[in-house]
C-alpha cells in the first residue's frame, strides 16, 4: 500500500512539472521575458482598453501566471472573460474560462475547474474552436487525474490528443500521450505507459519541438525500465 502512494505521488510529481513544460511556452529564464514584455504591452496599451487585441493580450498574460501565481493568473483571466463577454468574442471567453480553470487547479480545487472547463467546452462548440476545444480536454484529465480519477482522465487525455492530431498540433499531442503514460505507469498497465513515452518520443525526435517535454519522456521511460 505504501508503495503504492509513494508511485502515485511520483506520478504526480512528473506530471506537473511536464505542465509546466507543455502548450509551447518556454520556461525558466525566458518565460520571465515573455511575462515581462506581455506585462509591459498591457501597461502601454490594454489597461484602458478592452478591444479584441488586449483580450487576447491578457488571456496570455494569465496563462503565463498559470504555473507560478495562481493568484494573478485568475485575476487577468476573469478580467479577459469580463471583457470578451462585454464586447461578444466567444473564441477569448473560451480561452478565459479555460485559464481560470488552470488557476483553479492550481490552487487544488479541480472541482471547480472540473465545472468551468465543461462551460467552456459549450462555448468552444458554439464558436467552432476546436484548437480551444483540445485545451480543455487536456486541462479536464489534468483535473480528473488530481482527483486520482483515472479513467475520466484518459477519457479526456485521448480526447485532447485525437484532436490535437487532427488540428496539426504534434508539440500538445507528444505532450499528451507523456500524461497518459505517466497513468498508466500509475495503475500498473507498464506496457501501456511505454507505449505512450515512446510515441511521444518519436515525435520529439522528428520534429524541432521543446527539448524539456523530450527530456522528461526519456526520464519517464528510464525510469519505468529501471522498475
Amino acid at each position: 500500500m505504501k508503495k503504492s502512494v509513494n508511485l502515485k505521488a511520483s506520478g504526480v510529481v512528473r506530471l506537473i512539472v511536464f505542465l509546466f513544460f507543455l502548450f509551447q511556452t518556454d520556461v525558466g529564464f525566458s518565460q520571465v521575458r515573455v511575462l515581462d514584455s506581455l506585462l509591459v504591452q498591457y501597461n502601454s496599451y490594454t489597461s484602458q482598453k478592452n478591444d479584441s487585441m488586449a483580450i487576447a493580450l491578457i488571456n496570455k498574460i494569465a496563462f503565463e501566471y498559470r504555473n507560478t501565481n495562481a493568484d494573478s493568473c485568475l485575476w487577468f483571466a476573469k478580467k479577459a472573460y469580463q471583457y470578451s463577454d462585454s464586447i461578444g468574442i466567444i473564441a477569448e471567453q473560451t480561452r478565459a474560462l479555460r485559464n481560470i480553470s488552470l488557476a483553479y487547479i492550481k490552487k487544488d480545487l479541480p472541482d471547480t475547474a472540473i465545472y468551468l472547463l465543461k462551460k467552456g467546452l459549450q462555448y468552444a462548440y458554439l464558436c467552432d474552436c476546436s484548437e480551444i476545444e483540445a485545451d480543455i480536454y487536456n486541462s479536464l484529465g489534468t483535473a480528473w487525474y488530481f482527483k486520482s480519477e483515472f479513467d475520466s482522465a484518459i477519457l479526456y487525455f485521448e480526447k485532447s490528443n485525437d484532436k490535437f492530431i487532427a488540428e496539426g498540433n504534434l508539440e500538445s499531442s507528444a505532450g499528451t500521450m507523456i500524461n497518459l503514460g505517466v497513468i498508466y505507469e500509475n495503475t500498473g498497465k507498464f506496457s501501456k505507459a511505454l507505449e505512450n513515452y515512446h510515441n511521444a518520443l518519436h515525435v520529439y525526435e522528428a520534429n524541432d519541438f521543446n527539448a524539456g517535454g523530450k527530456a522528461l519522456a526519456y526520464y519517464n521511460a528510464a525510469k519505468l525500465y529501471s522498475q
